[in-house]
């Protein structure tokens, strides 16, 4: 075998070099009614996103306006059925077609339509 071949391998397999490397996974965009939800609600919400990311899930950004009642999330997940799960255990239901979960196929960076990078 090559010299050092085994050495660079555990390297790579060490549990410290694994949680830096993150694979990218589709993105997805959602909304949500939030009627009655006062600014420090939507943070205990954010908090919550946080502390059940996982590997199938993570939340990118959050957008929201209190006084029409409206959230938009920005999501990594592994797909579309994982994500709605997850929002189901952090009790953030898909109700009727005001709701919904969007895979994005694509998205404009510098006025340019691209792909997103995964």
């Amino acid at each position: 075998m090559e010299s050092g071949y085994e050495e660079r391998l555990s390297k790579l397999k060490h549990p410290l070099f694994l949680r830096k490397v993150k694979l990218k996974v589709p993105k997805f965009v959602s909304t949500h009614a939030i009627a009655c939800m006062t600014r420090q609600d939507v943070a205990r919400l954010l908090k919550r996103f946080k502390e059940e990311e996982n590997d199938d899930v993570r939340n990118i950004r959050v957008l929201c306006d209190t006084l029409s009642g409206r959230l938009v999330c920005e999501w990594e997940a592994r797909d579309r059925p994982a994500l709605i799960e997850w929002l189901k255990k952090c009790n953030v239901q898909i109700r009727g077609t005001g709701e919904w979960v969007m895979a994005v196929q694509y998205e404009s960076i510098d006025s340019e339509l691209v792909v997103p990078t995964r």
